[in-house]
Parts: structure tokens; sequence; C-alpha cells
């Protein structure tokens, strides 16, 4: 899976690529909220994120803020990881719009557990967009079948290549 880390400090940074390089996933790192913003913005940004909360340019808690005003924009899993470890810090992460919150210094074996949640998210996500997709298209079919056989009722044909149904018609003129 491709993740994106964003933290300034460069301790912690490195220890969560090096854990995420060792689980096998492809890591992106942002040294501080603006650039993490940019990578989010970018064409092929990664679906998931690890966010440090304090951080200059944008902290993450904003980010995850404005991620969750964007309209019709593909579904980015957040995670804040932090050293704020009040009820009220996690409360406040998780109504900015974060999924998951974690705080610092961070269990390698939880952060996996977290990111296979995360990715369980993410591809029920996909599935339902692909449902929805071929719902669209099943409709936009109905639709047209529906408009043929009313052009052929107009002319006064009965259709008689509609798969799938079988038409009937009595004609009457007025």
């Amino acid at each position: 899976m491709r993740i994106l880390i964003a933290d300034d400090d460069a301790i912690p940074r490195r220890l969560l690529h090096a854990t995420l390089v060792r689980a096998g996933h492809d890591v992106v790192v942002a040294c501080d909220g603006a650039e993490a913003w940019q990578v989010l913005h970018s064409a092929d940004a990664p679906k998931l994120a690890i966010l440090d909360w304090l951080m200059p340019g944008m902290p993450g808690v904003e980010i995850c803020r404005k991620i969750r005003q964007r309209d019709h924009a593909p579904y980015l899993y957040l995670i804040l990881l932090t050293s704020k470890d009040q009820k009220e810090d996690l409360i406040a992460g998780l109504a900015a719009g974060a999924d998951d919150y974690l705080i610092k210094p961070f269990d390698p074996h939880e952060l996996h557990v977290r990111l296979r949640a995360g990715q369980r998210i993410l591809d029920l996500q996909a599935a339902l967009l692909a449902s929805l997709e071929e719902l669209a298209q099943a409709h936009q079919r109905e639709v047209e079948i529906g408009a043929r056989i009313q052009q052929l009722l107009l002319l006064g044909q009965l259709p008689c290549d509609v798969a799938g149904a079988r038409v009937a018609a009595l004609t009457i003129p007025s």
C-alpha cells in the first residue's frame, strides 16, 4: 500500500518510514504540513496518510479538516500520529476528520493492525464506487431500452428484438 507520512521531527519520521518499508509499504515522506498538503493534491496521491498533529506549514489536524471539506475527491484514510495524549485531543482529532488516532511513541504491531483496518475501509470504498458505477450503467441501459420501446410503439411497430422483454400492444386510433 502507498502511504504518506508527514512529520517535521526527523527521528519519529525515520522510525515510521523504516517500520512501514519493512512491512512492504511504498512510503512517501513529507517534512511539514504544506508539503503533505501538496502530496495529497497530486494526481497519484496515496490513499492513506499518517500525519503528525503539530507541524509547520499546516498542522495535521487542519489537513484532516480540509481533506474532509473537499467535494467529489477520492476517499483518503487519515491517521493522526501525535504526542497529544489527552481524551480531548483524541476527540478533537477525530472530529476534524481523522479516521484513527495513534499516540507517540507508536507500537509497530498496533500500527500494522490499524493500517490493515484502513486498507479494509479503502477496499470497501473502492468496491462501493465500482457497484455505483455498475448501477449507473444498468440504469442508463434501462432508459435506452425504454426510449426504444416508446419510439417503436409510437411508430406503430412492435419491438421484437428487445432482449429480456416481451412486448404486446394494441393501438386504437382516436
